[in-house]
């Protein structure tokens, strides 16, 4: 089985962070995402990091 997931916090921090600077260099006005998991709601939600590392 191919696991896809990030082994560490700071591999997924890595990820998160080539993600988002891919996203903003699209410079869209309106990007969709699919397959992007989200384990929450909350502040610490990927979805919202992703939000708050595009801030940067």
């Amino acid at each position: 089985m191919l696991y896809r997931g990030a082994d560490t916090f700071k591999e997924y921090e890595e990820r998160l962070v080539k993600i988002v600077e891919a996203l903003v260099a699209l410079d869209a006005s309106v990007i969709g995402l699919i397959e992007i998991e989200n384990d929450g709601f909350g502040p610490q939600s990927s979805v919202n990091r992703c939000l708050e590392y595009s801030l940067w």
